[in-house]
């Protein structure tokens, strides 16, 4: 969803929904609801248009990327991105590797 909004600019919901049509079929609210939960998080900002509410983020995909690694390494990892990078060299070595 993000990517969309990236890629497209600011979109209303219905828009949301039909870029997204061609990788995955959500509903109205699902799309909705994940747009209320992103706008709640600070990730996007509303804008209203005539009657029409599009939204758009507020980070840029850099940032956005940055903040959900540290996320990820500060949660699962101890803080330690060296812990995550030895993790994806195993996973990385593993790939094409019977099991």
């Amino acid at each position: 969803m993000l990517q969309c909004l990236w890629t497209g600019g600011p979109m209303t919901v219905r828009q949301l929904v039909e870029a997204l049509r061609p990788r995955r079929r959500l509903a109205y609210t699902t799309v909705l609801t994940i747009v209320q939960v992103l706008l709640r998080k600070g990730w996007l900002r509303r804008m209203r248009i005539g009657r029409a509410d599009r939204y758009q983020t507020v980070l840029d995909a850099a940032e956005a990327r940055r903040m959900i690694l540290r996320t990820v390494i500060d949660r699962y990892f101890d803080g330690s991105a060296a812990e995550l990078s030895s993790h994806l060299t195993m996973l990385d070595g593993a790939q094409g590797q019977p099991e």
